[in-house]
């Protein structure tokens, strides 16, 4: 059990970094109740190709 129990783990965090660093799967800023790609899906499908930062100081 222990070694299932390691995986799933392991699992649970590696789904939690790819949320952080991948846009696509980060919230909408406008609804936070979908990821960005769920937004695109929902506004006639798309395909994200590239995104720009932007820092206000």
């Amino acid at each position: 059990k222990p070694a299932e129990m390691a995986e799933k783990i392991a699992e649970g965090r590696l789904k939690k970094w790819f949320k952080e660093v991948t846009l696509v799967n980060q919230a909408f800023i406008k609804d936070s109740k979908q990821t960005v790609s769920q937004y695109v899906e929902s506004n006639g499908g798309g395909k994200v190709t590239d995104f720009a930062r932007v820092a206000l100081s």
